[in-house]
């Protein structure tokens, strides 16, 4: 059973739900949260999408922190503009 789509390389989904697994790996991140936490935090998730988008993570540690400075620099740039 697939839970995390990557057909669009740069932006993964939790599979059947339009759900970006950076969103969760920006809380893990932030938050210190667990799975468990994710999870509790994101009702529409199960417990298994979650830890799938863990497995990414940990699979793709540079790429997704590359995309998470770049949105971060983006929203920078943003904020800068008049």
């Amino acid at each position: 059973m697939l839970l995390v789509d990557c057909s669009h390389p740069d932006r993964p989904l939790i599979a059947g739900k339009n759900f970006k697994v950076i969103h969760l790996i920006r809380e893990h991140i932030a938050y210190g949260w667990s799975a468990e936490e994710l999870a509790l935090n994101h009702p529409q998730l199960t417990l298994g999408e979650v830890y799938a988008a863990l497995a990414y993570y940990a699979d793709h540690r540079r790429d997704v922190e590359q995309q998470i400075a770049a949105s971060e620099q983006d929203a920078e740039r943003r904020d800068a503009e008049p």
